[in-house]
């Protein structure tokens, strides 16, 4: 599943490529748990909460939004789940939304689950909670590497 070649002081450099996360996760104590990895990487990071899918989608379709490098996405929500997230916001945002960084973070172990978050050409990692700074650094690397695949 889960493998991080970023080591040593790579984990803070690859982690400072992430400076907006948009956070859709109905859990607080994932949220706080977020500020507390990107505080121990001693990375400065605007994270974006949002609790339910669908207010991600509102904030998504906002004009005035700010782009966000990431999005971490949890899979098991009420209402809307990560994978229906992942259906809507590839259908109204189209290749747009392909490009963005999704990690899904999970607390799911359904391999069903993660085969069909990948089938998503926007979802580039599928982790299992809990998150790490080293899972962050990775994400960071995904995002510098998307960067420079779209620049």
């Amino acid at each position: 599943m889960f493998q991080c070649s970023v080591l040593g002081g790579g984990v803070m450099n690859a982690a400072a490529e992430l400076t907006r996360v948009l956070v859709v996760d109905d859990d607080k104590f994932d949220h706080l748990a977020y500020r507390r990895l990107f505080k121990k990487a001693n990375v400065a990071v605007d994270l974006i909460p949002c609790y339910y899918a669908r207010d991600a989608l509102a904030y998504l379709r906002r004009p005035d939004h700010a782009p966000c490098d990431a999005i971490f996405l949890d899979i098991n929500m009420p209402a809307m789940n990560g994978l229906e997230f992942l259906a809507a916001a590839s259908a109204e945002f189209g290749e747009a939304f392909s490009h963005q960084v999704v990690a899904v973070i999970s607390t799911s172990m359904d391999p069903r689950d993660q085969e069909a978050a990948e089938g998503y050409d926007a979802v580039k990692a599928f982790y299992s909670k809990p998150m790490t700074v080293e899972k962050i650094a990775h994400i960071g690397a995904l995002v510098a590497e998307a960067r420079r695949a779209h620049s």
